[in-house]
């Protein structure tokens, strides 16, 4: 029977993080280009790395919730769950599961920037020249992965 040490699934894990970091770097540099042209990859990975330390706090166990939290700090600024009260009391909700919270954060992002899919308004034509809200994009990848 084979045994594996807690020193080894430390090392197991640590490298799944380092995956995840890696590829919602390429993400953010593909769907986010004009956010993250002034950080080299050493700080564009710090930040992601501390937005995937908090998100752990919030119980967050899912890749394509940790994903679609950093995509709600790419918008709305990489310590936006400390900031904007909104989020914190989304992510307080410890009735609810992670994934369900994130479910809610994600919509209540969408309602802080008032933005309804499929109808245009003054502030997304003002924003139009902004990247759109790609809150749940990484979230279909990851569907579409499995």
């Amino acid at each position: 029977m084979l045994t594996i040490r807690r020193e080894q699934m430390k090392v197991f894990e640590e490298e799944s993080w380092r995956r995840l970091a890696r590829r919602a770097e390429r993400h953010l540099r593909e769907y986010f280009p004009a956010r993250c042209a002034a950080l080299e990859p050493p700080e564009l990975l710090a930040r992601i790395d501390s937005a995937i330390g908090r998100g752990r706090t919030y119980d967050l166990d899912l890749p394509s919730d940790f994903l679609r939290f950093l995509n709600l700090a790419i918008v709305f600024g990489w310590d936006f769950d400390q900031r904007a009260p909104w989020a914190a009391e989304v992510l307080a909700r410890t009735e609810f599961d992670p994934h369900t919270r994130m479910d809610m954060l994600s919509q209540r992002a969408l309602d802080e920037l008032h933005w309804t899919p499929g109808e245009p308004d003054e502030a997304q034509e003002a924003s139009a020249e902004e990247e759109p809200p790609e809150i749940d994009k990484l979230e279909n990848e990851e569907m579409a992965a499995s």
